[in-house]
């Protein structure tokens, strides 16, 4: 069963915490005492990850300006909030003051996960596996899966035609 009460697809999906102290042996981290929040994970990703690469930053280009809600649930920490503006790029605490385009809800440690570049998962694995949910426009979550796997130099899937890179 995964977190949110349905089961799992069979897909190879599991939910798992990270080990203890995990975030102190990260590159894609700045170095800190405590783990790291959500926000404080995605601004170091962003700075670490998403900026030196050359081709996050030209898949960045296609976007049409969206803003994301992250809603990431911490087992101990309980929600925290993270609001993400694609094109430009920036990354801030807290819940936006305009409506989102998307919204998603996934675990922390599966966020971690997607941006740790895991082999074989990515930011819709523990969806299709059933234990995260998005709401709202599926095209700006395809906009940032592509961010996000540039900038883990993962390849780029092509999309299909109705939801090109970048499309409303």
């Amino acid at each position: 069963m995964s977190k949110i009460g349905k089961p799992a697809l069979e897909i190879g999906y599991d939910y798992k915490e990270l080990e203890e102290n995990w975030w102190k042996s990260r590159d894609w981290l700045f170095p800190r005492e405590e783990e790291p929040t959500a926000f404080e994970a995605m601004h170091d990703f962003m700075i670490n990850r998403i900026v030196p690469s050359p081709k996050a930053v030209e898949i960045a280009g296609y976007f049409v300006p969206r803003i994301i809600l992250l809603e990431v649930l911490h087992p101990k920490r309980g929600s925290e909030f993270v609001r993400i503006m694609l094109s430009p790029t920036d990354i801030a605490p807290g819940v936006p003051d305009a409506e989102s385009d998307l919204i998603i809800k996934i675990q922390y440690y599966d966020l971690m996960r997607v941006l740790d570049a895991e082999e074989g998962f990515d930011v819709m694995t523990p969806l299709w596996g059933g234990n995260a949910f998005l709401i709202g426009n599926v095209t700006a979550g395809l906009d940032l899966k592509d961010l996000l796997d540039a900038a883990n130099n993962k390849p780029h899937i092509d999309r299909p035609r109705i939801w090109p890179m970048g499309n409303p």
